[in-house]
């Protein structure tokens, strides 16, 4: 009996080559789901990282919690 095998590839350029991994299957959430995405040397070392990481997961314009979402209180000393 063998288990499925589990391909590591870059989730942003499809890098499959495991010695140019080196982030494999970090686990990323948006609410209430989320998923393992690994990243290669090349797309982690990038400065827009966290845009191209939006965008991959379905927000472009980026994430914000609407602030009538928060419970905000003010506490004076």
């Amino acid at each position: 009996m063998s288990a499925p095998t589990h391909l590591l590839a870059c989730c942003l350029c499809g890098e499959t080559d495991r010695d140019k991994l080196i982030v494999e299957d970090l686990g990323l959430a948006v609410g209430m789901s989320g998923d393992d995405y690994s990243f290669c040397d090349s797309c982690w070392g990038k400065p827009d990282l966290g845009k191209r990481i939006l965008k991959h997961l379905g927000y472009p314009y980026g994430l914000k919690i609407r602030d009538d979402r928060l419970d905000l209180q003010v506490c004076d000393d």
